[in-house]
């Protein structure tokens, strides 16, 4: 029997609730909570983490990414009801973490009422946070080479110390009362990275993958680079939880990791920022060995995944003779269409939906 790695991923709105599932088989799994969505999220994610409970088995590690609403609400109120499971660590860099850095520069608002809201739930939980850190920031300049955690390895990909010194920068203006942000919103309607999207873009009419797959513009928003990206791998399979990071750092730390080989094997990529075409370049894409490809987001708010993220994959990633499968959590009008049968022949991939958008996706790694 082949061992288990599976990950789950739960109804979140346009945000991310990832519960990650490893171990020799189905009786001896151990868990880690990466983001909780948006607060209608935890009607989903509850009795998930009560079926652990009842099981007896540990949440070994919960991870909060970074401080937008769509992926740390649902945590607020994961605290405020009372967790059926208490995580052994909490990976999560809040504002205490952020005062240890070298004083920053750069500003840039998000969700820092939510996020101070987090940390004092977590110090009145009594769970610990970046322990295994000495209570620093989670960054690459603190991480080590390789994290084991019960047989699962991670490789931190993002952030480093230059994207948190930016985010502390912002956190300490707000707290100054220097700017009136704090919502997890980007100014003046704006999407994170800087796009105004004057409402969602509609699909082209025609998803024509070799006009869509160009550049565009990248993101740039403090909160998104501050994301903890990194690579899990058990049982000698791989995959990449991309956070909503920056694509510069994840395209330098790529290449770190693949080093003298020139790409980097994965078994599946939960891409960033729910497939904003400002998180996915074609130089990440080409640093991978990667044919599966998983998307959270019902599109509600920015009209993600973009058709140029998934144009983008499937002209630069992985092989197409291989065929590629894309993993949707949500059946939405940015995502049907994708499921055309003469696009998916044409460029030789697969679609996956839920069976319905109330029931989490679940990918076996």
């Amino acid at each position: 029997m082949n061992p288990v790695f599976d990950l789950t991923i739960f109804p979140a709105a346009e945000g991310d609730c990832l519960l990650l599932s490893w171990g020799g088989d189905r009786d001896t799994l151990h868990y880690a909570l990466i983001d909780g969505g948006r607060t209608g999220t935890w009607k989903h994610l509850k009795p998930a983490l009560g079926l652990i409970a009842s099981n007896g088995r540990p949440l070994e590690l919960l991870v909060l990414s970074h401080i937008d609403a769509d992926h740390i609400d649902g945590l607020n109120r994961m605290l405020d009801d009372g967790s059926p499971i208490a995580p052994k660590r909490v990976w999560f860099n809040g504002f205490d973490q952020l005062r240890r850095l070298d004083p920053p520069t750069g500003f840039s608002p998000s969700g820092f009422a939510g996020a101070d809201r987090y940390s004092m739930s977590l110090a009145d939980a009594g769970w610990p946070i970046n322990a295994d850190f000495r209570g620093l920031p989670v960054m690459l300049e603190t991480f080590p080479e390789r994290f084991e955690i019960e047989g699962l390895s991670l490789k931190l990909l993002s952030p480093d110390r230059r994207k948190l010194a930016a985010l502390k920068a912002g956190w300490d203006k707000w707290r100054n009362g220097q700017d009136d942000a704090g919502t997890g919103l980007a100014p003046s309607g704006q999407e994170p990275g800087g796009f105004a999207p004057a409402g969602i873009r509609p699909m082209p009419e025609v998803l024509d993958v070799d006009r869509l797959c160009g550049p565009s513009p990248v993101d740039e928003s403090a909160p998104n680079g501050s994301s903890i990206a990194m690579i899990a791998e058990f049982g000698g399979r791989r995959v990449l939880f991309g956070a909503d990071a920056h694509p510069d750092l994840l395209e330098k730390a790529l290449a770190a990791v693949a080093g003298d080989e020139g790409k980097v094997k994965l078994d599946l990529f939960k891409l960033a920022h729910h497939g904003s075409r400002a998180n996915l370049t074609r130089a990440i894409l080409e640093s991978l060995d990667c044919s599966r490809f998983a998307i959270s987001t019902n599109g509600s708010r920015f009209g993600h995944p973009d058709p140029e993220a998934i144009a983008r994959i499937l002209k630069f990633g992985g092989e197409r003779d291989g065929g590629k499968t894309l993993y949707f959590n949500y059946a939405s009008a940015r995502t049907r269409p994708w499921n055309d049968e003469g696009l998916r022949q044409r460029w030789n991939f697969d679609c996956r939906y839920p069976e319905n958008d109330e029931e989490p996706l679940v990918v076996s790694i």
